[in-house]
C-alpha cells in the first residue's frame, strides 16, 4: 500500500493487461504540454526470465547484489490487484531497463520488449479504453479513483468525438 502512495519501494508494478498497459503509458502525459512525440510500454517476458535466474520472493533470500525476482500477489487488503492484473517485480537493481538488456545480451535471450505509441492519440486511446472499462474508477475502487475520473471528466481536454 505504501508504494500505491508514492513510498519507494523495491517493487515496481506490471500488468498482464496490454489495455491497462497503454492506459497508464497515457495516464499522466500533459494534454496541453506533453513531453514527449511518444509513451512507451515495456514488456516484459517474465516466463523466460523465471526459467533463466532464480527467483527470490524474499529480497533477503537473494545471494547476489542484482537481482529481479516475479512476484505474484494476493488480492487481500490490496482492492486494485485484481482490476489492474497486476504483477510486481521486486528488484535491488535501480535501472532495471539497462540490467535487463545487459543480462540479455550476455545470455543471448530478449527479456525485455519496448512499444512507442503516438502522444497524438491519446484522446482516442483514453475513449476506446473507457468503452472497455479500462479507466480511473475502474482501477482505482476508491475514492482516489472517483475524484481523478471526475476530474478528468470535468478539466481535461475533451476526447475527440467519431463522426
Amino acid at each position: 500500500m505504501l508504494q500505491h502512495y508514492g513510498f519507494p519501494t523495491p517493487l515496481l508494478d506490471w500488468t498482464y493487461s496490454p489495455y491497462i498497459a497503454a492506459y497508464f503509458a497515457y495516464r499522466d502525459v500533459n494534454d496541453l504540454k506533453p513531453e514527449s512525440k511518444y509513451v512507451k510500454i515495456y514488456i516484459f517476458d517474465y516466463i523466460q526470465w523465471s526459467v533463466a535466474y532464480t527467483q527470490y520472493p524474499d529480497i533477503k533470500q537473494q545471494t547476489n547484489t542484482t537481482h529481479i525476482s516475479i512476484i505474484r500477489p494476493y488480492a487481500m487488503f490490496n482492492e486494485r490487484i485484481i482490476p489492474q492484473k497486476s504483477v510486481l517485480t521486486l528488484s535491488t537493481v535501480d535501472d532495471m531497463e539497462s540490467h535487463i538488456s545487459l543480462l540479455a545480451t550476455s545470455s543471448k535471450k530478449d527479456f525485455l520488449y519496448t512499444v512507442l505509441l503516438p502522444v497524438s492519440e491519446k484522446p482516442v486511446v483514453m475513449r476506446e479504453l473507457h468503452l472497455m472499462g479500462i479507466d480511473e474508477m475502474t482501477l482505482f475502487p476508491s475514492i482516489d479513483g472517483i475524484c481523478r475520473a471526475q476530474k478528468n471528466l470535468f478539466f481535461s481536454q475533451p476526447i475527440v468525438q467519431y463522426t
